[in-house]
């Protein structure tokens, strides 16, 4: 599997890899004798391919579904928190505007004690 990015492509025919659906047709005897040895010979071709089929084979359908639904949820998810992750103190223009303000404060309430104590 040469381009990871085409991991789940539908098209066969330009040597892409299988998608779900083929293996899953493959698993339930679905496919007539020609697909059937396309993707046997494709599939001794690819050790990714291999793997999936023989991790797919050892769930019935129900649970595949089950985990697949439970797999994107939970990407899905992480993404979603991986998005909205909290910035660094650096990052945040309010926090150092607020910051910069109680350093101005703080010297200059130290200014108006020091005058007070002269006079």
């Amino acid at each position: 599997m040469s381009d990871i990015s085409r991991i789940w492509n539908d098209r066969p025919e330009d040597g892409s890899p299988l998608n779900e659906a083929q293996l899953l047709a493959y698993l339930e005897g679905k496919l007539t004798d020609e697909e059937r040895r396309d993707i046997e010979e494709r599939i001794s071709q690819e050790s990714m391919e291999s793997d999936a089929l023989e991790g797919l084979s050892a769930l019935n359908p129900e649970e595949t579904e089950v985990l697949k639904h439970r797999l994107n949820t939970g990407l899905h998810h992480a993404i979603k928190r991986k998005r909205t992750r909290r910035h660094a103190i650096w990052d945040q223009r309010w926090t150092w505007l607020a910051l910069g303000l109680i350093l101005m404060l703080a010297v200059l309430a130290y200014m108006v004690i020091i005058r007070a104590r002269k006079f």
